[in-house]
């Protein structure tokens, strides 16, 4: 159980892991509380490898990229050329210091070439908005105003057509786009670091 001076804030999905970490396992990840381990980590990896498995991925940190820039700014950010995306398509990448050494990697989301959405683990902000000196574009932190699940498994896209996520499995690996879950309006990226089958929710 773990126990900090300043009380950790509680994701939109806390009150249902709750009810299911039966470990009572916590860990600190950007602030948040999230569950370690539900039950047991083998039973854990298990269902993901063979059904489906969900995991509040709420605390990464969430920034929006606008401006005229956009692209420009992200090719020179990342080592990975994106000059070629198009909207509702989505690159992994890494950023590097002056010397070569990886600062942090992360996903980049294309709405339109003047609008995307990095999503990585940890606090980037100041070397983003260094980054974007010269540059005309926006960085903006909206990580508060983000809530995700990871759901990953072989079974993930079956489950989701159980609820009525129409047309998710038309969904194209590193691709993204809007759908309707159980009555709310969410975007669901066929992304991942399962290595199999598995999308992530985002509910803004």
């Amino acid at each position: 159980v773990i126990s900090y001076k300043k009380p950790l804030l509680e994701t939109p999905f806390h009150e249902r892991t709750s009810e299911h970490c039966y470990s009572n396992d916590w860990y600190r990840w950007a602030g948040y509380k999230v569950a370690k381990e539900f039950s047991s980590t083998e039973l854990e990896y298990t269902s993901m490898r063979n059904t489906a498995g969900v995991i509040d991925i709420t605390p990464m940190h969430k920034y929006e990229i606008k401006g005229e820039d956009a692209k420009k700014f992200i090719n020179k950010l990342i080592t990975k050329d994106i000059s070629n995306i198009q909207s509702n398509q989505v690159a992994y990448g890494i950023w590097c210091n002056e010397d070569g050494m990886v600062i942090d990697d992360g996903t980049i989301f294309c709405f339109d070439k003047n609008h995307f959405r990095i999503f990585c683990a940890e606090r980037n902000l100041n070397w983003f908005s260094d980054t974007a000196t010269g540059f005309n574009v926006t960085v903006e932190d909206i990580s508060p105003t983000i809530a995700a699940l990871a759901f990953q498994g072989p079974l993930s896209c079956k489950i989701l057509n159980l609820l009525k996520v129409e047309n998710i499995e038309n969904l194209k690996p590193f691709h993204f786009d809007h759908y309707n879950l159980e009555n709310h309006n969410v975007t669901i990226s066929r992304t991942g670091f399962s290595g199999d089958l598995g999308y992530e929710i985002w509910c803004d």
